[in-house]
């Protein structure tokens, strides 16, 4: 009896489908298993006659090329499968959407986003695409992080080199539950780890602009390019997209319909798949047809033609023929025959390769297509315009006549220059800007250069503009003062992408030392050098940066005071110095500190009660800390206009800082 099966592979792992066959002959999918790899189902004990009389029908993922295809088909046919069939999951697609005249699928597997354009008529892909980095949803890694955080605190030992996916599957099966709170165990090390989350101490409702603009960004290029209509178009979300909220978030108003590939949906494709098998049944046929022209694409340069062709299915190798020559035999998928002259039509061929169950090669006939090389005329290259305030840097440029604009960036300078010429765009490897319009504004809140560089784009070929740069310096983060006693005293910040700090701090003898270090990926730390009978101190850190250039940078800076045992300030005396000789609005106030203050002190004044507004008060002598230093009794004078002269006149002596540890003794006199 025949076995049939839908093997649906992925980076992720391997789902395995049944076949049941009904009353009235159709068949039905269930699920059967999943699987990490190929490789585990081939070590699956199943006897040989059942592995002869087994049909398999495989769906690989978007991200798998032509050549990894055949190397895990030709590995199943090793171990006793002969009876392989791979099925375009896509096409299906087209027909369940076929109201539709185009269809914009997206899909993710591992890290990567990968869109396919289709035409649900014909069921074929008019052009893909692929975004790096885009295809995982940000909330995963950063709801981890907040996990890990929780794990640390009660295990300090466990390694995230080890531990950290483990903890990544955690955060997505709570994210996917729409819980608010998660009291889990998650097994580690040999040992179940109990923690406690809420949802929002990892702030991931707030992430939808975190990777979404430069996503649109780049699919909205990609359409441009194609030019999609998307009034005729809708967007379908597929494999690792489907049933997350973010993700439908971002894409939702793309185009004017979207759907998701739902579970029920994906049984109906894999049930339409599964009968299709079945009435394939067991069986080889010699009589193999021409491949179809559409499967051929191509782009056509001035002296060279890239080709992207969709290999048959079951095929193991293309030739290539020019003008009748036979100038190559390609395993991959994509090639490029250069060095033709500029203006000439030259005639493809191609020939599809086989092998049957005995290795014997079996070839289709000929397909040909004439195909002209063309002199490519290239657009004007723009030029930016920077304006620039404290926190922000706008960006504009002009919309070309011709061609798209992409505007690249860089924490280095770009190698290239006005009017350089990027023969392939899409080998650009560089972040693009994520404008739909012409202009874009940059925040201010990282530490160094950062260079933008504008390039029109027409058939896949750039021009280059000229290269704009933008500084930025940030104060450090989350400075602070960690010590035990005067002996270990640290200062503690946060790297975020500063690349140097620089730690000044008063030494013993009162001049002013300083320390840089440079980001070493360690956690940073500096333990300060301060005198045994030190009582009070100030440290300040900032970031450094070396330019481009050769000149160093430094932001402004967080300042630390700390005093490690309180100062006492004796309030000796107020009085007024009215006299022969003196001002009768002068008076006078006498202080001797037992130690520098580590601030300036204050001197408030009142007619009448004791000075109690200490938020919005007016100092009317403002004392140096420095002249306090030697430890001896001195006077200081001001002038003050009494209002009432029958009314006591109080004295209140403060620290300008209210934060730091400061004593005065008494802190208020008066005199009538």
């Amino acid at each position: 009896m025949t076995n049939y099966c839908i093997m649906k592979v992925s980076r992720e792992g391997v789902q395995l489908y049944g076949g049941r066959q009904e009353d009235n002959g159709s068949y039905t999918v269930f699920k059967d298993r999943n699987l990490k790899t190929v490789e585990e189902f081939c070590d699956i004990n199943v006897p040989d006659s059942d592995k002869a009389e087994s049909v398999i029908g495989i769906i690989f993922s978007a991200s798998y090329k032509e050549a990894e295809k055949r190397s895990i088909m030709g590995k199943l046919s090793q171990h006793g499968y002969p009876h392989l069939k791979e099925y375009d999951f896509n096409s299906y697609l087209c027909e369940i959407y076929k109201t539709f005249p185009h269809a914009l699928i997206l899909s993710a597997d591992g890290n990567d986003l990968y869109g396919g354009y289709y035409d649900t008529d014909k069921k074929e892909a008019i052009a893909t695409d692929k975004i790096n980095e885009a295809g995982k949803d940000p909330r995963v890694e950063k709801l981890a992080e907040c996990i890990w955080k929780k794990l640390l605190e009660e295990s300090p030992y466990l390694k995230k080199e080890d531990d950290f996916n483990a903890v990544k599957a955690e955060a997505k099966t709570f994210l996917h539950s729409n819980k608010s709170e998660l009291d889990g165990t998650i097994y580690l090390e040999g040992e179940n780890h109990d923690f406690f989350i809420k949802r929002k101490d990892a702030e991931i409702d707030n992430l939808l602009d975190y990777g979404s603009s430069s996503v649109l960004s780049h699919l909205s290029n990609f359409v441009n390019q194609n030019n999609i209509r998307k009034e005729e178009t809708v967007l379908l979300l597929s494999d690792g997209l489907t049933g997350n909220q973010y993700f439908h978030d971002v894409f939702n108003g793309f185009t004017p319909e979207m759907g998701e590939i739902d579970e029920k949906r994906l049984y109906d494709i894999l049930t339409m798949m599964m009968n299709d098998l079945a009435e394939t049944g067991i069986g080889d046929s010699d009589n193999i047809d021409r491949m179809p022209l559409s499967f051929i694409r191509e782009k056509r340069g001035e002296n060279s033609i890239f080709f992207d062709i969709k290999f048959p299915k079951g095929a193991s190798a293309i030739e290539v023929y020019r003008d009748d020559e036979k100038i190559r035999t390609i395993t991959d998928s994509q090639f490029t025959d250069s060095d033709l002259q500029t203006d000439h039509t030259y005639r493809y061929g191609f020939v599809a390769v086989y092998k049957n169950e005995y290795g014997d090669e079996l070839r289709s006939e000929k397909t040909t297509k004439d195909i002209s090389t063309s002199k490519l005329q290239l657009p004007t290259p723009v030029s930016l315009n920077i304006k620039q305030t404290e926190k922000e840097a706008t960006i504009t440029w002009k919309k070309p006549e011709r061609g798209i604009v992409r505007i690249y960036h860089s924490p280095k300078p770009f190698e290239l220059h006005r009017n350089d010429i990027i023969e392939d765009v899409n080998a650009f490897d560089y972040p693009v800007l994520s404008s739909l319009e012409t202009n874009y504004i940059v925040q201010k809140n990282f530490c160094g250069e950062r260079y933008f560089i504008p390039v029109t784009i027409v058939e896949n070929v750039g021009i280059v503009g000229e290269q704009q740069g933008i500084t930025s310096m940030i104060t450090p983060k989350g400075v602070r003062i960690d010590s035990t006693d005067i002996a270990h005293i640290k200062v503690i910040w946060l790297w975020d992408d500063v690349p140097m700090v620089r730690i000044k701090w008063a030494a013993e003898d009162g001049n002013e030392k300083w320390e840089d270090i440079a980001n070493d990926g360690q956690s940073p730390d500096f333990e300060l050098p301060l005198a045994a009978k030190a009582r009070n101190f100030a440290v300040s850190i900032s970031a450094l940066y070396k330019t481009s250039d050769g000149k160093t940078l430094e932001s402004e800076p967080s300042i630390q005071k700390v005093a490690l045992s309180p100062v006492k300030v004796d309030f000796l005396e107020a009085k007024s110095e009215a006299g022969w000789f003196s001002h009768k609005n002068e008076f006078s106030v006498t202080l001797q500190a037992d130690g520098e203050p580590p601030c300036d002190l204050c001197v408030l004044l009142e007619e009448g009660a004791m000075p109690l507004n200490l938020t919005n008060f007016k100092s009317h002598c403002t004392i140096a800390h420095t002249d306090l230093a030697d430890g001896t009794a001195k006077k200081f004078t001001f002038t003050y206009q009494r209002m009432q002269k029958k009314l006591p006149l109080y004295f209140r002596i403060i620290a300008a800082d209210r934060s730091l540890p400061l004593k005065v003794v008494p802190e208020t006199q008066k005199i009538k």
